[in-house]
């Protein structure tokens, strides 16, 4: 019985590790079909958009700072982006924008810490 409990407790803790976070699930949701998995303007949906998405590759290493990103990319949610297919995410509540702007942020640059 000892070895089944310690087995669960295992499973769940590598189950809890590997989980996707909040950001990483609103962002499969919602941005991933024009933006692509890797943040390049790749999706599926992107590629038949006219201007295509953009690459947060090219776009964040404009940045020097991610508080400076961070608002940027709240900015880009709050009001989508004139004259593209990038849309408002204003009725999005502000938590769900703001782990989706940390989940770009730690996954695409190499900022540290909060």
């Amino acid at each position: 019985m000892k070895s089944l409990f310690l087995f669960v407790a295992l499973f769940l803790f590598v189950s809890e590790a590997f989980a996707a976070s909040p950001g990483e699930t609103i962002y499969k949701a919602n941005c991933e079909m024009c933006h692509g998995s890797s943040g390049a303007g790749d999706g599926p949906v992107g590629k038949a958009l006219n201007p295509k998405p953009a690459n947060y590759k090219n776009v964040f290493k404009a940045y020097k700072n991610k508080e400076a990103l961070k608002t940027h990319i709240m900015d880009i949610l709050e009001k989508g982006k004139p004259g593209t297919p990038m849309a408002s995410y204003r009725t999005m509540p502000l938590k769900e924008r703001e782990a989706v702007a940390d989940y770009l942020i730690t996954t695409h640059t190499n900022f540290k810490g909060k």
